[in-house]
């Protein structure tokens, strides 16, 4: 089985989503590491090489080797992330 590598905010980060939905993507990225099948789906454009594991509107970007699963450099990511959080504070 892989092995996850969270960086040190994810957990504090998951606690705040509501447990059902927090719950939900924890199960689909389980799924994923133990069959490669699951509601993940790679993603293009300026993100491409990260997959995406989300529910509502809640997102989890991350990416794949061949022994670990591991969370993306944040400033790939931090530009999607102030976008999203704009786009929910509406």
């Amino acid at each position: 089985m892989k092995r996850v590598r969270f960086l040190a905010h994810v957990p504090a980060e998951v606690r705040a989503i509501p447990q059902p939905i927090a719950l939900g993507i924890l199960e689909a990225l389980h799924r994923y590491i133990e069959t490669g099948q699951g509601r993940i789906r790679p993603l293009s454009g300026e993100f491409e090489g990260l997959l995406h594991c989300g529910s509502a509107i809640f997102r989890v970007l991350f990416d794949e080797t061949e022994d670990s699963i591991n969370d993306p450099d944040p400033k790939r990511t931090h530009k999607k992330k102030r976008r999203d959080s704009l786009d929910t504070a509406r």
